[in-house]
């Protein structure tokens, strides 16, 4: 996930958006279609890795806080779900710009309207999709509080970093003309849940051999 989403987030998207905004969007989904086209795929087996990371962490916590547990997987799952529906709009503005039909029979306004209609459902639905993602986190982090399974600090990390997607999106409702920026620096901290996993699936790993 960490491989993947950085090159649609951050290349292929922006390569083919092109920052031209909402007015020039059809023209830039039919003129660079692919690198759009491969940014979704990419973004596609994100989501498919946060399900199985779902279907993880439910068997990691399974026997430790069922409750916690359950529900921290689920709400992941939630979030995976609202992501993939989001996908399907930016599909959607993709196909609607690039559709013989659609150029033959409606006027370019309309064409326009309705690639932008699509993308902005789309992230729309995404910055809910973010929100859960924070919720989810905090679940998480309440998890790891109560487990015996995992360092109570690592806890601490990850709930900074579900509170940097909560707030923030909250307060673009609530209040708009607060900067939050700065919070987005506290995103990466489920990297520290990550970390420990590996280390200590290595290291539980390492003795099993040493034996």
């Amino acid at each position: 996930m960490l491989v993947i989403a950085p090159p649609a987030y951050y290349h292929y998207l922006p390569m083919a958006l092109g920052g031209e905004g909402v007015e020039a969007l059809a023209s830039a989904l039919q003129t660079r279609g692919r690198p759009y086209l491969i940014g979704i795929a990419l973004l596609f087996c994100v989501y498919v890795l946060d399900v199985l990371v779902a279907w993880g962490l439910y068997g990691y916590f399974d026997g430790d806080r069922k409750g916690f547990g359950r529900l921290a997987a689920w709400s992941r799952l939630v979030y995976a779900a609202l992501a993939f529906v989001s996908l399907s709009f930016s599909l959607s503005a993709y196909e609607v710009a690039n559709s013989a039909q659609m150029a033959a029979s409606a006027s370019p306004e309309s064409l326009r309207l309705a690639v932008t209609l699509n993308h902005e459902t789309a992230g729309a639905i995404m910055s809910v999709a973010w929100a859960f993602f924070g919720v989810h986190l905090i679940i998480l982090s309440v998890t790891i509080f109560k487990s015996s399974l995992v360092p109570f600090w690592i806890g601490l990390p990850v709930l900074l970093a579900g509170l940097a997607y909560t707030v923030p999106i909250s307060a673009s409702y609530l209040a708009p003309h607060v900067d939050l920026s700065l919070l987005s620096a506290m995103t990466p901290g489920e990297l520290v849940l990550i970390l420990w996993l590996v280390f200590s699936l290595w290291k539980t790993r390492r003795q099993a051999f040493a034996r």
